[in-house]
């Protein structure tokens, strides 16, 4: 009889059980906090930071400060400096992701660097005026600081101290001429003594570029000069990671490029290429190594250009 009991109790449950199928509760979603992992600020000064364009998160010292809204398990998030402290740079090393867990972002801020440096046009060589002028993280692409240039003067901007950036300028009318949008990568080792300069492309020199490529303005064009000092190098191969769509050595000094490396002129030895529709901005790595040993210069240089979709791009440096 008690075997029997059991028997019963148990069928009652399955029964049951089947019966609240349609109602069983949903997955509850999984959020996790995003943080910022500040260092450098000094006594009085403050930081304004956000996460994904909004929930601000002041911040007046060091340590780890956690924004209010937390976001959902695997989802972006993106950590940006809405307002700098005063004399003072804050840059994300570590801006933007997937949440996989707890999110901790590193914003270092320092007393800036000032950097004294011309626009240029490519084709005159004239010292361009009105054109914004900003140093951008190449990590995230974020305003860090910004300045307007004087006709023959130039700019002086504040740069991050320590940190990889580049100067970008907007495409725009100069007196008549139409340049695209450029920016100049520059990395936490240059030497600033000196003046920078910064050379703007007109649209007509793109165009011409874009012809030589085979490619469209919604492609990343990137451009180079090998040189020692003002002198071209002779003999040097540009390799990239990851690998862009093309890469075209100058031949002869004069315009005429060419697939095949390595550079072969010392006058003029000036690389371009492209990558095709990137889609979104990316870094690349480009290694620099030689091909001749009787040219008497040991080259094995590594930098990073932040490729951007219908922009050129190009190095303080080589």
């Amino acid at each position: 009889m008690k075997n029997r009991w059991l028997l019963l109790t148990a069928i009652s449950l399955l029964i049951l059980a089947g019966c609240g199928g349609g109602d069983s509760l949903p997955d509850a979603t999984v959020t996790v906090g995003v943080s910022a992992d500040v260092s450098g600020l000094t006594t009085g000064q403050q930081v304004v930071l956000q996460n994904n364009n909004s929930d601000d998160l002041t911040v007046t010292a060091d340590g780890s400060h956690s924004f209010t809204t937390e976001i959902a398990f695997g989802t972006q998030y993106d950590v940006t400096v809405k307002t700098q402290p005063s004399g003072l740079i804050c840059i994300a090393d570590n801006p933007s992701g997937i949440a996989a867990g707890a999110v901790s972002v590193a914003v270092a801020c320092t007393t800036p660097t000032t950097v004294t440096g011309t626009l240029e046009s490519s084709t005159s060589g004239a010292i361009l005026g009105g054109v914004t002028i900003e140093a951008r993280n190449p990590k995230d692409d974020s305003v860090l600081s910004s300045v307007t240039t004087v006709t023959d003067v130039g700019f002086s901007i504040d740069v991050p101290t320590g940190h990889d950036f580049y100067l970008h300028a907007e495409g725009t009318n100069v007196d008549g001429t139409v340049y695209t949008s450029s920016n100049l990568q520059i990395g936490q080792d240059t030497d600033y003594s000196g003046t920078v300069k910064f050379y703007y492309t007109d649209t007509a020199t793109v165009n011409t570029m874009l012809t030589a490529l085979g490619m469209t303005s919604t492609d990343a064009v990137f451009s180079m000069d090998i040189e020692n000092s003002s002198t071209g190098i002779a003999g040097v191969t540009v390799s990239t990671s990851p690998a862009v769509t093309k890469i075209l050595y100058n031949k002869d000094g004069a315009g005429t490029f060419s697939t095949t490396g390595p550079t072969t002129t010392n006058t003029g030895s000036s690389v371009i290429g492209n990558v095709t529709s990137p889609g979104a901005n990316a870094t690349y790595t480009f290694t620099l190594s030689p091909d001749q040993t009787t040219s008497g210069y040991t080259i094995d240089t590594t930098f990073k250009l932040r490729l951007i979709p219908g922009e050129i791009s190009s190095p303080l440096a080589p």
